[in-house]
């Protein structure tokens, strides 16, 4: 059997669950509840069946809990974030 990547304390458990359930966004939902599942014992392998994602997904969403904290795994990356007009373009709309 593997030894967990981390143990949560009981106040970060609280709080994860509480932004568990005050979450609307099903992506975040799914992050927070893979992290608790894992704390709880489940294998990523178990945890990745529950929430119908691909194993390695989690072992990303615990590679970025573990370095980066809640409040990065809970930031959802869009797209491109540069701008697919030039600078002349975009002063010539804001005009």
């Amino acid at each position: 059997m593997r030894e967990k990547l981390f143990t949560l304390s009981r106040s970060q458990r609280e709080a994860l669950e509480r932004r568990y359930k005050q979450t609307a966004e099903r992506r975040i939902s799914e992050r927070i509840q893979a992290i608790l599942l894992l704390d709880a014992g489940h294998n990523r392998e178990q945890v990745a069946r529950i929430l119908h994602v691909n194993p390695k997904t989690i072992t990303r969403w615990i590679r970025i809990y573990v370095q980066a904290g809640i409040d990065t795994l809970c930031t959802l990356q869009s797209g491109n974030t540069d701008a697919a007009l030039t600078p002349a373009q975009q002063q010539q709309l804001s005009v």
